[in-house]
């Protein structure tokens, strides 16, 4: 039996020596056996209660970690830094103009070259000129057909249209487009009074024959003599009447289309044929009645023949197109012009061509004056056509007499125009500021600054060296027109450092007004570094680590360790590094892992 010495020695320091006997001897062993049995059972405990303590330190240090990632995140998300400003450090020469150049019909007033060197209210002062155009531009042809309808009527001299006024004219004239006509006689009658005798007398064909009535005395009108016949279109009647005495001294003649309308109201013409005109139009019937103008005795009146005049034996018509084809189409004021001579009796009407229609501007004209009417022209071809005023059942062709026609297309306004030309340095500029203070004697002036770009060899009408606005609607209120260019500032000098700008006033009036110019500056600058501009807003020190600057071509990264205090603001200049021309960012980046961006366009 194997025995454990290190439980003897317990035994042995329990119990004195000489007092060890049997019975504890056996207790002993009784104990050794049973720490055998039990040997197994503590190992297992001893493994789990290392496991709880592995795990314990796994748990505070997942704990602790948790801690200071939470730590670290709270602070990142009270941090709050900003770059407030990006500017060049460099050398910086400021430049005013010595020499100018009146432009157009600029005048000078006061004050000399010197005057410009600085913004202190002493100007030179320049005077506008009438910029307004005013021009006049005769019929260029008679040849065009925008509506793709013939020409009615003709002209005797166009081209007396084209010069004037001289009392040359061009006699426009009316064509017969009438397509034919004939008599036709009247195929019944009415009676309406039961007067009347041998009725069919008045449309057989034969003067030989006629209608009676023995018209009653007393100042008294006969009864109507009604000639029908079915529906045709007309313009004329013919008739031809006798009388037993000029006692019967009136004749009254109606036609009849669903209402009746007097054609003929008078003495009457007597034993020969006579016409009545009138415009053409859907009949039916035509009718007569006489007055007899004795007190008392009755009188005799004939009605030998009658006839209608089928269709139309003659409709004068003016329909002439005449054009211009390189017209001034963008002034303030347009009129169309035309000089007559004598006039028809007919209305003479004039309608421009709106591209689709015609559209009326004179519905007839003044004989020998202007006649002139405002239009709007909307391209450099203008059409207008000379049409009558009465183009149905016209019987009688008129003529009338235009001397010339014309547009008058005219804008007022007054302008000043100034260049200046001054010196400059052939260095390596990286900025170019150019500014020009000046006030105008009148309110909203329409203002133009350029500087010249010699790469270009022209002023810019937009972008860098470009500058436009209306002046304040006060008078004489100083303003500046400013400009930096960033990009290819070297572009707006020549080879010996010169450059030129100019300023341009215009204003729609009939006043004129002054320019005063107050101070011409030509700032350049060469970069040689850089001084940032941090702020931190936040609560916390912020600790920055990294500095970038880039555009679309350069991307700079430059490590840096500045420590910027809760509320301070921190200039940080670096003469390494070179902001790039044109737009660019910059941006900041903290220990904690904050960005700030600063960007220029």
């Amino acid at each position: 039996m194997s025995v454990n010495y290190k439980y003897c020695f317990l035994f042995h320091n329990v119990f004195p020596k000489g007092r060890m006997n049997e019975e504890v001897m056996m207790m002993a062993g009784c104990m050794l056996r049973s720490f055998r049995r039990d040997e197994r059972g503590l190992s297992n405990i001893i493994v789990v209660a290392l496991g709880l303590v592995i795990v314990v330190i796994i748990t505070s240090n997942v704990i602790l970690w948790g801690y200071e990632m939470n730590q670290l995140d709270w602070e990142k998300m009270r941090e709050n830094i900003a770059i407030a400003s990006v500017e060049r450090v460099g050398d910086v020469w400021h430049y005013n103009a010595s020499s100018y150049t009146l432009l157009g019909f600029t005048s000078w007033v006061s004050g000399s070259v010197p005057d410009l060197a600085s913004d202190d209210g002493v100007y030179m002062t320049f005077r506008s000129y009438n910029s307004g155009t005013d021009t006049s531009d005769s019929v260029d042809n008679n040849t065009s057909d925008v509506d793709s309808s013939a020409d009615k009527g003709t002209h005797s001299s166009f081209l007396a249209q084209q010069v004037g006024p001289d009392s040359i004219t061009d006699t426009l004239s009316e064509t017969n487009t009438a397509s034919g006509s004939q008599w036709v006689s009247p195929t019944g009658y009415e009676d309406p009074g039961d007067e009347w005798s041998s009725e069919t007398g008045a449309y057989d064909d034969n003067i030989g024959t006629r209608a009676v009535d023995d018209v009653p005395g007393g100042d008294t009108w006969s009864q109507y003599l009604v000639l029908n016949h079915s529906s045709l279109t007309c313009s004329r009647i013919q008739y031809y009447i006798g009388r037993e005495s000029t006692i019967i001294n009136q004749v009254e003649i109606d036609i009849y289309n669903s209402t009746w309308t007097s054609v003929y109201s008078g003495t009457g013409v007597w034993g020969s044929w006579a016409n009545i005109s009138f415009t053409a139009t859907s009949l039916t019937k035509m009718r007569f009645r006489f007055f007899n103008d004795h007190s008392s005795q009755p009188r005799m009146v004939y009605v030998y023949e009658a006839d209608f005049l089928e269709g139309v034996a003659s409709n004068y018509e003016l329909d002439l197109e005449v054009q211009w084809t390189s017209v001034d189409y963008d002034e303030t004021n347009e009129e169309l012009c035309i000089y007559t001579g004598a006039m028809g009796i007919e209305d003479l009407r004039v309608d421009y061509w709106t591209g689709s229609e015609w559209s009326n501007l004179l519905t007839d004209l003044t004989a020998n004056d202007w006649n002139n009417v405002s239009i709007s022209l909307a391209s450099a071809t203008f059409t207008i056509r000379f049409k009558g005023g009465s183009e149905t059942g016209d019987s009688f062709q008129d003529n009338w007499d235009i001397d010339v026609a014309l547009l008058h297309a005219w804008s007022i306004g007054y302008a000043s125009a100034v260049e200046f030309t001054g010196s400059s340095n052939m260095e390596n500029w990286s900025q170019l500021n150019w500014n020009i203070d000046s006030a105008w004697t009148t309110g909203s002036v329409s203002v133009t600054l350029q500087l010249y770009n010699y790469t270009l060899d022209g002023y810019p009408a937009s972008g860098n060296g470009y500058i436009t606005y209306s002046s304040d609607s006060t008078s004489n209120t100083d303003e500046t027109g400013r400009q930096i260019i960033n990009v290819n500032p070297t572009h707006f000098r020549n080879a010996t450092g010169y450059w030129k700008m100019k300023i341009i006033g215009v204003k729609t009036t009939d006043t004129q007004f002054d320019c005063r110019v107050d101070r011409i500056e030509f700032e350049v600058m060469k970069a040689t570094g850089t001084t940032f501009t941090f702020k931190n807003q936040g609560p916390l020190t912020c600790h920055l680590v990294s500095l970038w600057v880039t555009n679309s071509t350069v991307h700079e990264n430059q490590e840096i360790s500045i420590y910027v205090n809760s509320g301070d603001t921190l200039l940080y200049s670096r003469m390494d590094i070179i902001l790039p021309n044109g737009p660019h960012t910059v941006k900041v980046v903290t220990e904690r892992g904050n960005i700030a961006v600063y960007s220029r366009s």
